[in-house]
């Protein structure tokens, strides 16, 4: 059996990014104690969800090169523990442009592979001051599309947050021969839906079952500028079957992936080789 254990951390992060940094590392080194090889961060997780606040250019502030120093900590506590780490950040790249992405790191310490997020919203949302989620005024879309990245511990994809409400998105890694999906996420849940946590989970259920592999979705916790987040991190397997879920506090939670049962599962349903591309031509609309 070709097994892994997969670590997700949530917590509630300060405007100290500083603070931020030093509470993710602790938190990582717990998910090690565990035995987890594999950990994944929450979304942008060194600094408050900042397009949740009025948009103000000092954000951009925020912002790092994919080799600066909280990667470069990153990297090193990567390389110390023997892991490997997923570590969502503001990237600043060449020539002053901005992205949402999330730097998969080596148990080396190398960076593996950098996915940005594609999908940018700006979301209206009930305020009593105002009334947007604005990424669209910090990042632009990633040009990268979705990769998967070969590692010893399996092929892993990343969807960023808003990118997990794009079935396309989720199945161009299933066509990649992703066995994990990490989502790292930082959501209010979808706006105006009844129950946020039930949708948090049947949509990532339903990525799981479609697509045939093990979905680990972090999300963070914690009142910003008035809005809670849903935390309720999750690993789930190939099956839909829900393997471990945090609540809504700061949490580690871990759970042995087996990717031989990805193989087994696709091997079983079929939906790969029964797709019909030919009939989806309207998608590309």
């Amino acid at each position: 059996m070709h097994s892994v254990r997969l670590g997700l951390i949530q917590f509630a992060a300060t405007d100290d990014k500083a603070s931020n940094l030093e509470r993710a590392t602790a938190l990582v080194r717990r998910a090690a104690q565990a035995g987890a090889p594999l950990i994944c961060l929450q979304e942008l997780f060194t600094t408050v969800y900042f397009p949740l606040c009025p948009t103000n250019n000092q954000f951009f502030d925020l912002a790092e090169p994919v080799d600066g120093p909280t990667i470069q900590r990153m990297s090193a506590l990567a390389c110390e523990l023997g892991i490997f780490l997923l570590a969502p950040i503001y990237e600043e790249a060449n020539g002053g442009r901005f992205f949402n992405s999330a730097v998969l790191i080596g148990d080396d310490g190398k960076i593996i592979g950098v996915t940005r997020k594609n999908h940018i919203p700006r979301i209206h949302i009930d305020h009593p001051t105002w009334g947007e989620i604005d990424e669209k005024h910090y990042f632009e879309p990633g040009m990268n599309g979705y990769p998967v990245w070969n590692t010893p511990l399996g092929r892993i994809g990343v969807l960023i947050c808003h990118d997990r409400h794009f079935p396309e998105a989720a199945r161009l890694l299933a066509l990649e021969g992703a066995d994990i999906v990490l989502v790292p996420s930082a959501s209010r849940g979808i706006p105006d839906v009844g129950d946020p946590l039930d949708a948090w989970l049947i949509e990532l259920r339903a990525h799981a079952i479609a697509n045939m592999y093990y979905v680990g979705a972090v999300n963070r916790v914690g009142l910003e500028q008035g809005e809670r987040f849903l935390g309720h991190s999750v690993i789930i397997g190939p099956d839909g079957v829900v393997l471990q879920m945090a609540g809504g506090e700061d949490a580690v939670i871990c759970a042995d992936l087996d990717l031989d049962t990805v193989r087994a599962t696709r091997i079983a349903r079929g939906f790969l080789r029964d797709r019909r591309p030919d009939t989806y031509t309207g998608l590309s609309k």
